[in-house]
């Protein structure tokens, strides 16, 4: 199965060199990309929305925690669909 990698390190210098070391040890079962705890997630939580759903005129929060959370989702969503076209051509 898939282990996925989360730490709090996220935002510090050493978050690099902790996603290298679990690269390591789990090699192709972990992502490239980690989804990060952001406030535009928790206020669309909130609302029943999504960061991709979410009109911004009507979002509750700023409108750069919510292009923040919606650039994340994208790229997360990047990496699961890179790791399934991975699986599929091995």
């Amino acid at each position: 199965g898939n282990i996925g990698f989360m730490s709090k390190l996220s935002n510090k210098a050493d978050h690099k060199l902790c996603h290298s070391l679990a690269k390591e040890i789990f090699g192709g079962d972990m992502l490239d990309a980690a989804l990060p705890r952001l406030d535009g997630f928790e206020r669309c939580g909130e609302s029943f929305d999504t960061v991709i759903s979410a009109n911004p005129s009507t979002y509750v929060g700023s409108s750069e925690a919510l292009k923040n959370a919606r650039s994340a989702a994208e790229d997360f969503a990047k990496a699961v669909f890179d790791r399934i076209e991975f699986i599929r051509l091995n």
